[in-house]
């Protein structure tokens, strides 16, 4: 009986010995992200500022000159001011605006600062709703 289970060991043995384990299979790499276009006027700084204070006053109007749908409809044209895309070159940078802006619904909207930054644009707080 012994006998019998070195050799049932032995042949196990060899057996996992000349069998060689799976190859891993490798993915490719991924492929590189995918960097937004360059900004053309990236080096002027004054075109720049320009263009963060022309889409600012955009926004502003359209926040507190507006409620409701006629809000949302102006702030869907935010695209069609004179250099927008230099100062917000996605969208995703206007989406706390546009959440807090539909969110309001009818409530009327408040300018609580506008101040300077240091590349030359401004930044704005509004506040949205009727108890402030």
């Amino acid at each position: 009986v012994l006998v019998l289970v070195l050799v049932l060991v032995l042949v196990l043995f060899v057996l996992f010995q000349t069998t060689s384990p799976p190859q891993p299979q490798y993915l490719p790499p991924p492929p590189p992200p995918q960097s937004p276009p360059p900004c053309p006027h990236l080096g002027d700084l004054a075109l720049h500022a320009r263009a963060c204070d022309a889409v600012t006053d955009f926004l502003i109007d359209a926040c507190m000159g507006h409620t409701g749908p006629a809000r949302a409809a102006r702030l869907a044209t935010w695209a069609s001011v004179p250099l927008a895309r230099i100062a917000h070159p996605r969208e995703e940078h206007l989406l706390p605006l546009l959440v807090a802006a539909a969110a309001a619904g009818e409530s009327p909207a408040r300018l609580l600062r506008r101040e300077p930054t240091p590349l030359g644009a401004s930044r704005i707080d509004l506040i949205f709703g009727a108890g402030y």
